[in-house]
């Protein structure tokens, strides 16, 4: 919405109190790059309004240049839950915001959107904080100073799911905001102690009735999947489930989180056939690499596994490093623990102690950090800036000898042999580097000396163009090849990998990969700027690949007083211009976009 000026006596006053706005959380139902669904507790005052702003205002209310009502208001559990749901807001950018009613405002806070494009992304992730207060809050105020991306919960919030319980598990969840105000948003799932699909979509605002729905990051980059163990696993759940998941294929990574254990790591937690047999298959079809699971009150984390039925599958599920889901859990926010006593084979790990999950995700990579829970409250905060670093003070769980456990992005294995050489081809891969360059893998059996490897490389509109070529590491074993495209271009690409035996004057395609290569993350510029003696002010910035640029100039109320749009506009560097010479003197901002991400901003003091 844009700016106004409020008519509204009370709002000069309410800058001093503080009004009865309690129980905040900040949740996304679509686009996490442009939306957020902020929701509270309304426990007095009427006719409240979230005001929000780019800039950080405080509790200074006229100043917020942008408002928005709520969106739906239900009472339920105690609560008086309303829900404001802010959309049309920039990728990657913090909001600052306050909520005003008629006896008085909030504190403030602030949230981050979601990058339009892929980014790396930290994430916690667990569930079952139902009985032990002191251990769910000890978890959530460790939330607060990770300063993650969002949180995955995959249910079981409380026991028994009842007013006094849900205002007590709201109020707890109050210690994951920041000291300066910075809220996480959530994602949760449905567990059993949640009495029905109710509960959380009133609570939580969520988009779907059923408790089914999913949350896509960055153009391709990540998927969430949000299921529902309390449904029947087949029927419109698994129609569902198909749908999304072919919808989605081309996602670098695909996350699934849901209440019910597949294989549960203790022995009287009972299997979930249902899921195994209809969900698993899916998974392992549509390259879903990670399942959160909940419900033992226990931790594992096991190998990618596939569904199998055979002599060498243990309970339906073999290791399968290549194709298959790694599972992790199981529960360990708050929930009374349960011994592990039911490993597999598959299993890298277990244990008996409150846990969460720390996942790391860039393109190339999901990192998965175990967090054994105690009281952090001497840690040291991360920033925005540190905020993938490991704080001192943190206990991580090792698995295997190591603190860190890692899995790396597959590609599908082509499987293309030659009878007379006995070579084969294990599998051509790419993957992207921090500085968004494609680096391209691929292994074979039974390498000959009298082969050459060629890669041949199309750009949109273009034809194939030969890149590189590789003599034969002439092992006869397993040789591995890697090859570092680094030239600078976006968009869709694809790469042909041929064998060629000179000799016979023959040429055979061996692999073909197709990919959408992303714009890099921008790191936003600033500077500030005088209005020259003529009323212009000339403006540089640099462009770090090709794309529409958007240029606004807004007044301190963030009204849009005029705007330059270029379209197509090469990499490098550039100048413009605004003619102020007719606009009263003062302080100005010139917002610079670059596909309508924020490229630089500019402070323009007009004196």
């Amino acid at each position: 919405m844009r700016y106004f000026l409020p008519l509204l006596f009370f709002l000069i006053s309410v800058t001093s109190s503080w009004g009865r706005i309690e129980r905040v959380r900040a949740m996304w139902g679509k686009d996490p790059a442009r939306s957020m669904t902020i929701g509270w507790d309304q426990v007095t005052g009427d006719n409240p309004v979230l005001y929000y702003s780019l800039i950080k205002l405080g509790d200074q209310v006229t100043k917020y240049p942008y408002s928005a009502p709520p969106a739906h208001i239900f009472p339920f559990k105690g609560m008086n839950n309303h829900f404001t749901r802010l959309e049309n807001l920039l990728p990657g950018t913090v909001y600052y915001f306050i909520i005003v009613d008629s006896k008085g405002a909030s504190r403030p806070y602030s949230f981050r959107t979601a990058p339009a494009q892929p980014h790396k992304m930290s994430i916690i992730a667990g569930g079952d904080s139902r009985n032990h207060r002191e251990v769910r809050r000890q978890t959530n105020s460790l939330v607060s100073k990770l300063r993650a991306d969002f949180v995955l919960f995959s249910g079981d919030m409380t026991d028994g799911d009842s007013d006094d319980e849900w205002r007590d598990w709201f109020e707890d969840w109050q210690l994951t905001i920041a000291e300066d105000g910075r809220i996480t948003p959530i994602i949760v799932a449905r567990g059993n102690h949640e009495k029905s699909n109710e509960t959380l979509q009133h609570l939580f605002d969520l988009p779907s009735k059923n408790n089914i729905y999913s949350v896509s990051f960055g153009s391709n980059f990540l998927h969430i999947l949000s299921l529902n163990s309390l449904m029947a696993p087949g029927g419109e759940q698994l129609e569902w489930l198909n749908k999304n998941l072919e919808k989605h294929g081309n996602y670098s990574w695909k996350i699934a989180q849901y209440h019910y254990p597949m294989r549960p790591h203790n022995s009287r937690k009972m299997e979930k056939k249902g899921q195994a047999d209809l969900w698993a298959p899916l998974f392992e079809a549509h390259g879903l690499q990670l399942a959160l699971e909940s419900d033992a009150h226990l931790c594992k984390i096991t190998y990618p596994i596939r569904r199998e039925k055979s002599a060498l599958a243990e309970e339906g599920f073999v290791r399968d490093d290549e194709n298959g889901t790694t599972y992790i859990g199981e529960g360990g926010w708050g929930a009374p623990l349960r011994d592990n006593d039911d490993n597999k084979s598959w299993t890298v790990s277990s244990g008996s102690f409150n846990q969460v999950k720390w996942l790391i995700v860039d393109e190339a990579s999901i990192t998965i950090r175990t967090i054994r829970t105690k009281d952090y409250s001497g840690m040291i905060s991360l920033s925005d800036d540190n905020r993938f670093a490991r704080p001192a003070g943190l206990a991580l769980w090792p698995v295997n000898g190591l603190e860190e456990y890692v899995l790396l992005k597959q590609q599908a294995s082509l499987e293309l042999t030659s009878p007379r050489l006995g070579w084969r081809l294990d599998y051509f891969k790419h993957s992207l580097n921090e500085r968004n360059q494609v680096l391209l893998e691929w292994a074979v059996q039974h390498d000959r000396p009298s082969i050459v490897y060629r890669i041949e490389r199309a750009l949109k509109g273009s034809g194939f163009q030969v890149i590189h070529t590789f003599d034969s590491k002439g092992m006869n074993k397993i040789a591995h090849y890697r090859y570092l495209d680094d030239q600078n271009f976006i968009g869709p690409v694809e790469y042909k990998l041929f064998k060629m035996l000179p000799r016979a004057q023959r040429k055979e395609e061996i692999g073909l990969l197709s990919l959408d290569r992303p714009a890099p993350p921008i790191d936003v510029q600033r500077e500030k700027l005088l209005v020259d003696v003529d009323g212009h002010v000339y403006f540089d910035f640099k462009i770090p690949y090709t794309g529409n640029i958007d240029i606004l100039l807004l007044d301190e109320a963030f009204t849009i007083l005029d705007e330059l749009k270029k379209v197509n506009q090469k990499k490098g560097l550039h100048q413009e211009e605004f003619n102020m010479q007719a606009l009263p003197k003062g302080r100005y901002t010139v917002l610079i976009k670059l596909n309508e991400e924020v490229l630089k901003k500019i402070t323009v003091l007009h004196t």
